[in-house]
């Protein structure tokens, strides 16, 4: 409601990606996540740090300008980004990130960002409602990541373009 879609387009532009992306991120073993395995995938867990820094301040100023459009749409971006390009590159990766979305989805999402709360909890824990605003880290800080990345990214977006069939 707060980007401006349909409830149908809702569920199908965030609601299920996002929902897919609890589920992998949960069922992983975690394994991956202690230690990545080359520069490839540190540099990838460099940039989701560094995105998820970026759209944990992005939301807190929204939501202080009282803006929840604007940090829902950044929400929204977190979530594709973390869809597209994050997890399949790093299947497995990335649940040491779910506990900092999962309190930037508790305004919007309430009851959702609660059931993933708890079930991402080692130990009960208390509500999500209840937990401190994140606080973006600053040794995640990386804007110039962030710009080669995106660069990257548009070319790889490029690159398939050219290879699809006309």
């Amino acid at each position: 409601a707060y980007t401006g879609t349909t409830p149908d387009q809702a569920e199908r532009g965030f609601m299920r990606p996002l929902w897919r992306l609890i589920i992998s991120l949960l069922d992983s073993s975690g394994v991956q996540d202690a230690m990545p395995g080359d520069a490839t995938d540190k540099l990838l867990d460099k940039w989701l740090a560094a995105r998820l820094h970026h759209a944990a301040t992005a939301v807190t100023q929204a939501l202080d300008d009282r803006e929840p459009g604007r940090a829902a749409g950044e929400l929204t971006a977190l979530v594709d980004d973390l869809v597209v390009w994050y997890v399949p590159r790093r299947p497995g990766a990335g649940r040491e990130f779910l506990q900092p979305l999962t309190l930037l989805l508790a305004p919007f999402l309430p009851h959702l960002a609660e059931a993933i709360h708890r079930q991402a909890g080692r130990r009960p824990r208390r509500s999500v409602h209840l937990e401190d605003w994140p606080t973006p880290d600053p040794a995640w800080e990386d804007e110039a990541l962030l710009s080669n990345i995106a660069r990257v990214r548009h070319l790889a977006e490029l690159g398939l373009r050219a290879r699809a069939p006309h």
